[in-house]
């Protein structure tokens, strides 16, 4: 079977499973996303990501997609526009880049029920506005929450070889964001305030799609610090914008703010770089080898052999019993 046709049909499934476990299951968006998301990369992590951007349609509330039917035209309109995304290439390495995706694909297929409408998609809840210590409060906690999540991330990809695949990594933080936040009180995180502790998971989860993000664009731990917290302030600033539960709004959000970086790029200072130091024994292995060809280039006359160290070209064949001409 093609890749293509393997990761539509994929994709496919994989949304209408997220679905089903999100709005008759019971399980919520986060963690029935990241448990799709995990148990793909268990089985096959070449199709973790095309699971995962599925994952992200299917975590819409069926507010929006009421039914199977159109959860499974979802999943075909998201198949569609992920293969878009590959054959044009656009936002290769950018963290986010899945969920923009199925963003995309679940606002065409709620327009595709009701033609000529889109602002119902803008009839997001409404908060109180609120100000003071409340306020202050709440941006802190949206704002940690997805600086940790993108941090988490990329740290455990550099650092858990079991958890190198991007995808993994960010499926394991959202499955343990939505862990810790389900034993904890809404009114530890909210005191006075209407939040929601579902919202803090989200934001958990939304920060690890930007620790997704390529190293080539996102090159080290203080710049995934940094769009982690741009992250952070998108969701606090478009929170309440869209209608509550619609799939792709934290990856889109993941996506635009390492654009954000990336554009203002050259005012963030360099931290260290993420890269994994190179093995001590293949460091060592590594200068004795330049050490040997160096000692050749000096002198021609010298060969290596495999007991480590060197014999002259006369002594070598005295061993094979034949005579060299000086």
């Amino acid at each position: 079977m093609p890749d293509a046709l393997r990761s539509s049909v994929l994709i496919l499934l994989s949304t209408l499973l997220t679905w089903s476990a999100n709005n008759v299951g019971g399980l919520g968006a986060v963690t029935a996303s990241a448990s799709v998301t995990m148990l793909a990369a268990l089985a096959h992590k070449q199709s973790a990501a095309a699971v995962m951007c599925a994952s992200f349609a299917g975590w819409v509330s069926s507010e929006v997609i009421p039914d199977v039917l159109w959860a499974s035209a979802l999943g075909a309109v998201t198949a569609l526009t992920f293969q878009a995304f590959v054959v044009l290439k656009i936002g290769e390495g950018w963290g986010g880049r899945l969920g923009l995706i199925a963003f995309i694909a679940v606002n065409l297929t709620a327009v595709c029920q009701d033609l000529g409408r889109v602002e119902h998609l803008f009839e997001g809840e409404r908060y109180a506005v609120v100000s003071g210590d409340a306020a202050v409060w709440f941006v802190f906690v949206c704002l940690a929450s997805t600086t940790f999540g993108s941090f988490t991330t990329i740290y455990l990809r550099c650092n858990v070889p079991s958890l190198d695949n991007p995808a993994a990594a960010a499926a394991f933080v959202g499955l343990l964001g939505a862990l810790v936040m389900s034993g904890i009180p809404t009114s530890l995180l909210f005191a006075n305030f209407g939040g929601k502790s579902g919202e803090v998971s989200a934001a958990v989860y939304g920060g690890a799609f930007v620790g997704m993000s390529s190293k080539n664009h996102v090159p080290n731990y203080l710049a995934f610090l940094a769009t982690g917290v741009l992250a952070g302030g998108l969701s606090v600033a478009l929170r309440g914008v869209f209608v509550d539960g619609i799939g792709g709004k934290y990856g889109a959000m993941a996506f635009l703010s390492v654009g954000i970086y990336k554009a203002a790029r050259g005012l963030f200072s360099g931290g260290p770089a993420v890269r994994e130091p190179a093995p001590k024994s293949e460091s060592r292995s590594r200068r004795s080898y330049l050490s040997t060809r160096l000692t050749m280039v000096r002198s021609p006359s010298m060969l290596p052999f495999d007991g480590g160290g060197e014999e002259t070209v006369s002594s070598a064949a005295e061993k094979r019993g034949t005579h060299v001409q000086v």
